[in-house]
C-alpha cells in the first residue's frame, strides 16, 4: 500500500498541475508565404509578455503563454511584420499565419577604380 501512494503522488501531483488555470498553454502553428511555401525561422514573440521562439526550417513553431489576452507578433526579414491578437484560455491554439513578402529596393552602387 505504502509503495502504491509513492507511485500515485507523481500522478496526482501533475493531473493538479496541468488542470488549474494559470498554467501556459501551448500556441502552435505554421507560417507560409504566399505561395504557400513554409518561411524558415520566423521569429514569434507576445508583445505582452516578452515571451517569444523562433520557427523551425519547415515554419512550424510552438509559444506557451498564460490564459489571458496576448498579442503574438511574426517578424523575419524581407517580410512584413504580421500582429494577432489572441485570448489564451485553458486550451492550446492552433495559429497557422501567411506573411508577405516586403519588396527590397537598393540603390545602384557604383564601383570605381582607385588608388
Amino acid at each position: 500500500m505504502r509503495y502504491r501512494l509513492l507511485f500515485l503522488s507523481p500522478v496526482i501531483l501533475l493531473y493538479f498541475a496541468t488542470s488549474f488555470p494559470g498554467v501556459a498553454q501551448s500556441v502552435k502553428g505554421r507560417i507560409t508565404n504566399d505561395r504557400n511555401e513554409p518561411v524558415p525561422f520566423v521569429v514569434i514573440y507576445d508583445e505582452t509578455t516578452f515571451t517569444g521562439v523562433t520557427g523551425n526550417a519547415d515554419g512550424n513553431y510552438e509559444l506557451r503563454l498564460e490564459p489571458g489576452n496576448h498579442v503574438i507578433v511574426y517578424k523575419s526579414m524581407g517580410y512584413y511584420q504580421v500582429r494577432k491578437n489572441v485570448e489564451i484560455s485553458n486550451s492550446n491554439l492552433q495559429i497557422d499565419v501567411v506573411i508577405k513578402e516586403q519588396p527590397v529596393a537598393v540603390k545602384a552602387v557604383v564601383i570605381t577604380p582607385g588608388k
